[in-house]
């Protein structure tokens, strides 16, 4: 819970971060993934996530389909792409 809370907190210090990638976000604290988490999930570091997550860099499609395949597994759910990495909402 403490990488949730943390998670929360990193994200929205950035500027843009707190809105960004909001549903993504909402779906890993339902399914209680944290940064290190995906990490684990795509191989890079914790920073790396952080910085995906608040836009300052990009998710390539491979990442992407690993993430929302973790998180539906976990939720038992069938979020879409579209869903998880809309930058609006």
């Amino acid at each position: 819970i403490n990488e949730l809370i943390k998670l929360i907190i990193i994200s929205s210090k950035y500027e843009g971060g707190g809105s960004m990638f909001t549903n993504l976000k909402c779906s890993m604290l339902r399914a209680k993934i944290d940064a290190v988490d995906m990490a684990e999930i795509l191989g890079i570091s914790t920073q790396a996530i952080y910085q995906k997550l608040n836009g300052k860099s990009s998710w390539n499609l491979e990442q992407m389909n690993l993430v929302k395949n973790f998180i539906n597994k976990k939720l038992n759910d069938n979020l879409t792409l579209e869903y998880l990495f809309n930058k609006g909402n």
